[in-house]
């Protein structure tokens, strides 16, 4: 069989959102928001052997600022209707390995997350001021996992993950 297989997505996402907030009169409570975000994702699995497979993905996707459904016009509110989208980059290297031939297999697996224009206060100390997008996350970590079929009743699952983020 292949050893190799590659996998490629890419879409021009649209996000178009018309919201009325009835609590306001209809000329100031209506707004609306239009992103068109390319979004991207794309891996390669290797099977060195039968029972392994080695992995990379990697990908980009976007936060709109309407991705709950509403919109707002307060500067403070991340779903402020001015506000361009949040991207997130994703990064995944691992390996999978059967120990015991569909009976107990093992995986692990780093990543790194990076979310960029992320919206913030222009004032730390002043909730009530305007978001911007100038703000960065990073979660990065390491992910272990165990699963096994002891009978045919009986499987065991077992993980570790250790996450270090930082805002």
């Amino acid at each position: 069989g292949d050893r190799l297989s590659l996998m490629t997505i890419r879409s021009n996402d649209q996000f178009n959102t018309t919201y009325t907030d009835l609590n306001m009169p209809y000329a100031t409570g209506t707004m609306s928001r239009e992103d068109s975000m390319l979004s991207y994702r794309y891996g390669a699995v290797f099977h060195p052997t039968k029972y392994s497979s080695i992995y990379f993905a990697s990908g980009v996707s976007y936060n709109p600022a309407a991705e709950f459904g509403t919109l707002s016009s307060a500067g403070n509110n991340a779903a402020n209707a001015l506000l361009p989208p949040e991207k997130n980059n994703v990064r995944e290297f691992g390996v999978k390995v059967d120990l015991i031939p569909n009976k107990l297999t093992w995986s692990g697996a780093l990543f790194k997350i990076e979310k960029t224009n992320l919206r913030i206060p222009t004032d730390p100390n002043n909730t009530t001021g305007p978001l911007v997008l100038n703000g960065l996350a990073i979660s990065q970590g390491v992910e272990f996992g165990l699963v096994g079929k002891i009978t045919d009743q009986w499987q065991i699952t077992a993980g570790y993950a250790y996450t270090d983020t930082e805002i």
